[in-house]
């Protein structure tokens, strides 16, 4: 089978951007029914050991440290965007304006109005764009839905989600970008909890009203000084303050009448929800 290349663009080498070039790789082997074939054209990343992994470890042609040559390369037909969150909306709407294809990591704004002129930048510009809520793609997902869709599972009276994970749980884990309101948005909530809304609705549909609680039981972590890949570091400059939500519960229900428990923890000790 003759497969069409698809250069590939990657702005941001961090956690994210590894795993998405790593599925990237993986395409051809899991989906063969596919006629194509990503090829890794550039990275960008400010930090050059990143740079250097997306050339050595990760198979890119080059890396640069200016995004924008991610969105200029002739080569380069879509693209993932991995940054922190309160690049999101500046990254997204030059790739919809450079008519760049771009899955988005979520949450894909720091609220709504981000989330919006993204939306509305990729749809004027008509490029094909998507989120990454991952753990709607597994075919057990898609058979589920299909089942509920044709009523072949009855009447969904409950749903309950759980999203729980250790990442934060450590104290002294530095006061990264993604504890800080301006920078991260919600907290756990954005980073964990958005799945679990989004399989929901995937599968049963719509939330028409919630009722929610929410708690930051690390109050205070240690500030980071020099760079992070990932969720966590360890730190030990002075404490500053965390200022998003570690815990979220929520009571929701759904246009067809079915309720919906949802929790979520960055802290709670064991749980590794990746």
């Amino acid at each position: 089978m003759s497969r069409r290349a698809v250069g590939i663009g990657l702005i941001s080498v961090g956690w994210m951007g590894r795993a998405h070039s790593r599925a990237y790789r993986n395409v051809v082997e899991h989906y063969p029914e596919l006629e194509v074939r990503p090829e890794l054209v550039v990275a960008a990343d400010l930090v050059e050991a990143n740079r250097r992994d997306a050339v050595d470890l990760l198979g890119y042609r080059d890396a640069v440290a200016d995004w924008r040559e991610v969105l200029a390369h002739p080569e380069v037909q879509a693209v993932s965007i991995c940054s922190p969150n309160y690049l999101h909306r500046e990254l997204a709407l030059a790739a919809a304006s450079a008519g760049k294809p771009f899955w988005i990591e979520k949450p894909m704004g720091r609220g709504l109005a981000e989330s919006d002129d993204i939306a509305r930048a990729a749809a004027e510009a008509g490029v094909v764009t998507a989120v990454g809520f991952s753990y709607r793609n597994p075919p057990a997902i898609q058979k589920a839905r299909e089942l509920i869709a044709a009523g072949r599972l009855g009447r969904i009276t409950n749903v309950r989600v759980s999203f729980l994970a250790d990442y934060s749980s450590d104290p002294d884990g530095a006061l990264m970008w993604r504890f800080i309101r301006d920078r991260a948005g919600s907290g756990v909530y954005g980073d964990l909890l958005s799945h679990g809304f989004d399989l929901a609705s995937h599968l049963v549909g719509p939330i028409a009203e919630v009722s929610a609680a929410q708690e930051t039981f690390i109050a205070e972590r240690p500030q980071l000084t020099g760079a992070a890949i990932g969720h966590n570091a360890t730190a030990t400059g002075a404490p500053g303050a965390v200022e998003n939500e570690d815990y979220a519960a929520v009571i929701a229900r759904f246009e067809n009448g079915a309720l919906g428990v949802f929790e979520s923890s960055r802290i709670a000790v064991g749980p590794r929800a990746e």
